[in-house]
């Protein structure tokens, strides 16, 4: 679920903002590259945090329940 949202909210805002940064990036002249979204180091947080706490949720409560 976190990567189809996170797909759908990259694609809506490459849609809408695309083609005006562009026009904007050309008029103020060479600046170096447009900004990027930064969706892809969204989704590697939130499954990274996923995973971790699939992994260390049930470690804790085994910990809790031995002791």
């Amino acid at each position: 679920m976190i990567l189809r949202t996170a797909a759908l909210a990259a694609r809506r805002i490459r849609l809408a903002t695309s083609a005006p940064s562009r026009l904007l990036w050309e008029s103020v002249g060479w600046c170096g590259e447009p900004p990027k979204g930064q969706t892809r180091t969204f989704v590697i947080l939130a499954v990274t945090l996923t995973l971790v706490a699939w992994i260390l949720v049930p470690i804790l409560f085994a910990v809790a329940s031995v002791t």
